[in-house]
């Protein structure tokens, strides 16, 4: 993977690489090795996005069909046909924190067709606007049903050779008839191109119906330092 010229609008993070997970037989070797080194590190997290622990949970798989970006009253909004998908869950510090960070990067076969990919990501995320809902009704009686105040549009901090990032917010609400709390969370998906890869970066508070602007302001700090990662 050849490093591509970079130009970010903010101060750069450097993260030191991790130890490279096993390669297994059904991956790209070269591509699992790389991608488990280049994962953005627990300690360049930005602070407003929680504490965590030292470590991550790295996952890697061949074929990956998708990029999942929002959930629809009929349906999903949703990318094909990246090659590979390699991901890192980390650990909150405070093990009933409700927020949460993960990174996700997805291989597409050539640069051409990662832009093939970003531009469907592009004219997808366009339909995650508006409020989103959806219910049924078990046969136990018992109703089920969601809302998602859902918002994209670029974000400008974070560009890669002229492009700028996407993001898709959702403010989700869910719960159902046999139960007197409902459960909130607000989720922010960054996808930024990176040559031939979509670099996801998600933060997720579950306390919360809508982000504070020094979490939204700390994922885009995330998401710049997960493409810094990726291309040192």
């Amino acid at each position: 993977m050849k490093k591509p010229f970079v130009v970010l609008a903010t101060t750069v993070i450097a993260a030191s690489a991790l130890a490279a997970a096993p390669a297994a037989v059904a991956y790209n070797k070269d591509a699992y090795a790389y991608a488990s080194s280049h994962m953005v590190e627990a300690k360049d997290i930005p602070k407003a996005l929680g504490t965590y622990r030292t470590g991550i949970d790295f996952y890697a798989g061949a074929d990956s069909p998708e990029i999942f970006l929002c959930s629809l009253e009929k349906g999903s909004a949703r990318v094909m046909g990246a090659r590979y998908n390699f991901g890192a869950n980390y650990r909150n510090a405070n093990k009933k924190s409700p927020r949460s960070v993960g990174t996700s990067v997805y291989q597409f076969p050539s640069s051409k067709a990662a832009i093939s990919g970003f531009r469907a990501v592009e004219r997808e995320a366009k339909r995650c606007t508006g409020t989103q809902s959806d219910s049924s009704t078990g046969d136990d009686g018992v109703t089920y049903s969601w809302t998602s105040n859902l918002q994209n549009g670029k974000v400008k901090g974070v560009k890669v050779a002229g492009v700028e990032s996407v993001f898709i917010n959702s403010d989700y609400e869910s719960g159902s008839s046999d139960q007197d709390r409902e459960y909130l969370a607000d989720t922010y998906a960054i996808y930024t191109l990176v040559n031939d890869v979509i670099i996801v970066t998600t933060f997720t508070n579950t306390n919360e119906s809508s982000l504070k602007p020094a979490e939204t302001k700390g994922a885009h700090q995330l998401a710049f330092n997960a493409v810094t990662a990726w291309v040192e």
